[in-house]
């Protein structure tokens, strides 16, 4: 059984697995589980104030930086 974990947008731990299966000799590869998440890791704002008569005008923008992480649990066929 091999677990195999990747970063990234478009990671793909199923391929990433069957990369590793082939570099072993492996003639298979059965997909036990595939799952994804993706997570905030950070965020970042920029806004400005401007005094308006008696209030005031609020203008910015966030940016959420998201970390993406796909896995894979395979098991490895060898035929003898």
């Amino acid at each position: 059984m091999m677990e195999e974990t990747s970063h990234g947008r478009h990671s793909n731990a199923v391929a990433d697995a069957a990369e590793e299966a082939k570099k072993l000799g492996a003639d298979a590869v059965l997909v036990e589980s595939h799952g994804s998440t993706s997570e905030p890791a950070a965020a970042f704002t920029n806004a400005s104030i401007t005094p308006i008569g008696s209030g005031a005008m609020v203008t910015g923008s966030t940016i959420i930086a998201r970390h993406h992480t796909d896995r894979a649990t395979v098991l490895v066929i060898k035929w003898l």
